[in-house]
């Protein structure tokens, strides 16, 4: 038997076309790039068939409208999909859904990204009729749900919300109340609860739901959009990064439905305060005492002379590389062979995803859209054999452990704040970590251990650099550089460069795609790739 599924072959619009049996007419239309005009139709989520925007003509069939998003393919169907009859009854349903619409869209912060906007510029009426026969509108109070604010003066009861929150979000806390009229949509609760409520506001069509955070901070035809990758967690949702001025203003979803379909948690959504907050701008060396500001060139020299002081006295493995997931598969490989250089003792912290994750797309999102592991790349570094074992902070013992016992005498740390680890006590890491003739941290922010350091190297965020993450499922994905870092802050690579640099002027590469190259090159779990294949969706690891 043949495993090809069973098809069907229809005319849109006179020309042919063959899809899978099954299929509805606006899945069809979508795949073949068909407009049908839609509102409450979402392919992850069930039919409701309410706001009749999506009306074509079927034949046969009866001579009324069809609804595109509920009718299936059969064999020989021809659909028309635009007609003075279709355009009507696309009026006439606009019409209705502005009869209570408030005239807002200075001040709403749909406008721009607004399908009822974009419809009714196209099909919508130019005058109402209803205003002669009624005084006033209905009106709701806008209301302030924790994360989203509702404008139910804007619905236009879709239901898109209600269905994702019941089928997908883990916790059903929209519905539809009273009838008719006075119909809106509503919640029990005093805020909202699902750890996926957020993307309501996305799949609203109007400015009924708006993202609390987002709301009022910036024109969206003012955003710049970066396509890149949520840092969040080990995951690795695809997203879009808006930013305006050098400022990131929100994270949206980016479809891959290899690796987050169309969603993105509440968590990882919020989750940037942190590239703009409280930042290293320049290098500092320690003195006698304190941290004074110095150059990236001074640091370098500073931390060479003192390696090779250490690794003459004590040994080549006097000194460790202690490297954190939250650095791209590039950085790592960086740092793998400026261990290999130097002959450091060389690993990396990354945390451990504790439960099983489904698939994509089976079932509720808290089900295959979470990972205990909050950080993005602990996998790139499993596959590059910098982190071992099961344990989340097996390294982290063992090399607190080795400086008490003198075996490390200096330490380059990136990003890692081990004071901070919470099976950790903080007392006890700071007492271990001056035991150390050498201590480097390269961060983007302060830390605890940061004030400590005999030298700070400021590095950037994941919004500002190029690389790529590997996520738990072993996908690897292109990161992108957004915005512009602090001037003169140098990237992890950068880094791990410049200091290798220091003992072999051959060292290294520029640029992230070189490294990414010459890794592909020399490590088996990344063998064949290219930074053109990892486009927009990524490409699986050999793991």
């Amino acid at each position: 038997m043949s495993d090809k599924p069973e098809t069907v072959k229809v005319k849109f619009n006179g020309v042919e076309y063959e899809f899978p049996k099954g299929w509805t007419i606006l899945r069809a239309a979508k795949k073949a790039g068909i407009r049908i005009p839609h509102f409450c139709w979402h392919k992850h989520l069930s039919v409701s068939g309410n706001c009749r925007m999506c009306l074509v003509e079927v034949k046969p069939g009866p001579p009324k409208l069809q609804i595109a998003c509920a009718l299936p393919l059969a064999e020989g169907m021809e659909i028309t999909t635009e007609s003075p009859q279709i355009t009507k009854a696309r009026k006439a349903v606009l019409e209705f859904l502005l009869l209570n619409h408030p005239l807002d869209c200075p001040v709403c912060d749909e406008a721009y990204e607004c399908k009822l906007q974009d419809y009714t510029y196209e099909y919508g009426p130019t005058t109402s009729r209803f205003i002669p026969f009624h005084a006033e509108k209905r009106v709701f109070v806008r209301e302030n749900l924790g994360k989203l604010f509702v404008e139910m003066n804007r619905c236009i009861h879709c239901t898109r919300c209600v269905r994702f929150l019941k089928e997908l979000g883990g916790q059903w806390e929209l519905e539809r109340m009273h009838r008719g009229h006075e119909l809106k949509i509503h919640t029990y609760k005093k805020a909202f609860e699902s750890d996926f409520a957020i993307n309501a506001a996305d799949l609203c069509p109007v400015g009924a739901l708006e993202d609390g955070k987002f709301r009022f901070t910036v024109r969206n035809w003012d955003l710049r959009r970066t396509p890149t990758i949520c840092p969040s967690c080990s995951i690795g949702c695809n997203i879009y990064l808006d930013w305006f001025e050098n400022k990131i203003k929100r994270y949206l979803p980016r479809e891959n439905d290899e690796v987050n379909a169309c969603w993105l948690c509440d968590y990882g959504r919020h989750n940037w305060d942190f590239v703009h907050d409280n930042r290293f701008d320049k290098p500092h060396v320690r003195g006698e005492v304190d941290l004074a500001p110095t150059t990236y060139e001074a640091a370098f020299a500073r931390v060479k002379a003192d390696v090779a002081r250490l690794q003459a006295a004590h040994g080549k493995e006097s000194v460790a590389l202690l490297m954190s997931s939250w650095m791209t598969n590039e950085d790592l490989f960086a740092g793998k062979k400026l261990a290999q250089l130097l002959g450091l003792k060389a690993g990396m912290l990354c945390g451990y995803n504790k439960r099983p994750v489904k698939p994509v797309m089976s079932g509720p999102l808290p089900e295959w859209l979470v990972s205990d592991d909050k950080s993005p790349n602990s996998t790139g570094g499993r596959l590059l054999k910098l982190a071992e074992g099961e344990e989340e902070f097996t390294f982290a013992h063992a090399l607190l452990a080795a400086i008490e016992q003198g075996k490390i005498k200096g330490l380059i740390l990136f990003h890692e704040d081990l004071a901070a680890r919470s099976d950790l006590e903080l007392a006890a890491v700071r007492k271990t970590l001056a035991m150390l003739d050498l201590l480097v941290v390269a961060a983007w922010r302060p830390t605890q251990v940061a004030a400590q350091a005999h030298v700070v190297l400021p590095s950037v965020t994941f919004a500002e650099k190029d690389g790529s993450f590997t996520t738990y499922r072993g996908r690897v994905q292109r990161l992108r550089k957004a915005i512009a870092p602090f001037p003169g802050v140098k990237s992890e690579l950068e880094i791990l460069v410049g200091l290798g640099r220091q003992f072999d002027p051959s060292f290294g590469w520029d640029l992230a795609k070189d490294a990414f190259a010459a890794m592909a090159a020399e490590e088996p779990a990344f063998a064949g790739m290219t930074w053109k294949d990892l486009g927009d969706k990524g490409v699986l690891a050999r793991t």
